[in-house]
C-alpha cells in the first residue's frame, strides 16, 4: 500500500506515526516513548529507535525526503513545553538528518533552528513572510479550504494560486472525514448536511468532504467525492500548472533563451497575482472565467513547450 501510494497516487507527504505534544481534554500532554517521560535519556534512546526505524524504511522506498515528524500540536508558549519542542527537534535532526519537523502553531525564533515548517494560520501574515524569507517553510491549517460557507472559487484558489502568493507549500489535516463515519448510526444524513451549517466549526475542521458508496441512498459502491473535494483537487492542480511553468521558464534561461523564458515569467506573475482577499462576502463570481482562462493559457504554453522540437537535443531551445 506504501508503495502504491508513492508511485501510483501521488502521496508527496508521509506524517511518521508521533506526536510529541497534543490536546487532551484541558490540557496539552508530552506523549510517552519506551514507557518513559520525555526530556529523559531513555525517551531520547527510544525515540532515536523510532526514528532510525521508520528513516530506513522510507529510504527503501525512495522517499525519505518526503517524510516529516509531527512535534506538537498547538503548543501554548509556555518556556516549558518550548523547551520540549526544542528537545525532541533535536533528537530528530541528529537521528534522522533530512526529516523535516513541523509544529502546528506560531512561529517562534527559539525554534526555527529545529522546526522546519509551521502552519501560518496561527502567525501574523508579516511574521510568515519574514519567517519565509529566511527559509522556513509554511504549510496551511489542513481544513482551512473545507468550511461550507466559502465560495467555490475561493475554495479552488487556497491549494491553488493563493497558495502560490502566499507562498505556501502544503497543508496538515489530522484526517479526511467521511458524512455518517462516526458509527453511531443513530445520525441522519439530513440532520447531519443541516449540522454541518449549524456547526461549521465542528464538522468542517474534520474535512468531512467525502460521502459513503455502497448504501441505498447511494448509485455508487465507492466512497463519492463532495463538490469541495474536487475544487481542492482542481486548485492543487492549477498550483502544479504554474510550477511546472517555472521550471520550463528556469530551463529556457539557462539554456539562454531570455525572452521566451520571461514570456513564461510574466504567465507565472499573473498566477501569482491573481487572487485577491475578499472584502466581506464574495459576490463578484467573474474571477471563474477569469481564472479557466488563465489556467488554460498556462495549460496552452506547457503543452507548446512539451511538444517535440520546441527544445532541441542539449536543452537548446529553437
Amino acid at each position: 500500500m506504501q508503495r502504491r501510494l508513492l508511485s501510483e497516487w501521488g502521496q508527496n507527504a508521509i506524517k511518521l506515526p508521533y506526536c510529541g505534544g497534543h490536546l487532551w481534554g484541558e490540557h496539552r500532554l508530552s506523549q510517552r516513548m519506551g514507557n518513559a517521560d520525555i526530556l529523559t535519556p531513555a525517551y531520547a534512546a527510544a525515540f532515536e529507535a523510532f526514528l532510525k526505524d521508520h528513516s530506513e524504511r522510507w529510504r527503501s522506498l525512495g522517499a525519505e525526503e518526503r517524510a516529516f515528524v509531527y512535534l506538537w500540536d498547538e503548543p501554548e508558549g509556555r518556556a516549558e513545553e518550548l523547551r520540549m519542542i526544542a528537545w525532541l527537534g533535536r533528537i530528530v535532526k541528529q537521528a534522522a538528518p533530512g526529516t523535516a519537523t513541523l509544529v502546528a502553531g506560531d512561529f517562534d525564533e527559539a525554534l526555527a533552528e529545529v522546526v522546519d515548517i509551521f502552519l501560518q494560520d496561527y502567525s501574523h501574515p508579516e511574521v510568515v513572510k519574514d519567517a519565509q524569507a529566511r527559509g522556513t517553510r509554511f504549510w496551511w491549517w489542513g481544513n482551512a479550504a473545507f468550511m461550507p460557507d466559502m465560495p467555490g472559487i475561493d475554495q479552488r484558489l487556497r491549494y491553488g494560486f493563493e497558495s502560490l502568493q502566499k507562498g505556501l507549500l502544503g497543508a496538515y489535516s489530522w484526517g479526511i472525514g467521511c458524512y455518517r463515519a462516526d458509527g453511531s448510526g443513530a445520525v441522519t444524513d439530513a440532520e447531519i448536511l443541516q449540522a454541518t451549517w449549524e456547526k461549521p466549526e465542528k464538522w468542517s475542521k474534520n474535512s468531512v468532504v467525502i460521502y459513503p458508496g455502497g448504501v441505498p441512498q447511494s448509485e455508487a459502491p465507492r466512497l463519492t467525492p463532495s463538490i469541495s473535494l474536487e475544487l481542492s483537487r482542481d486548485g492543487i492542480e492549477d498550483y502544479d500548472y504554474a510550477m511546472m511553468l517555472a521550471e520550463h521558464a528556469e530551463r529556457l534561461r539557462v539554456a539562454g533563451d531570455h525572452d521566451r523564458a520571461a514570456e513564461l515569467d510574466r504567465l507565472l506573475q499573473r498566477a501569482k497575482g491573481f487572487y485577491h482577499e475578499p472584502q466581506g462576502r464574495r459576490t463578484d463570481f467573474s474571477a471563474v472565467d477569469d481564472l479557466q482562462a488563465l489556467r488554460d493559457a498556462i495549460g496552452s504554453r506547457l503543452h507548446a513547450l512539451a511538444t517535440p522540437g520546441s527544445i532541441r537535443p542539449g536543452g537548446t531551445p529553437q
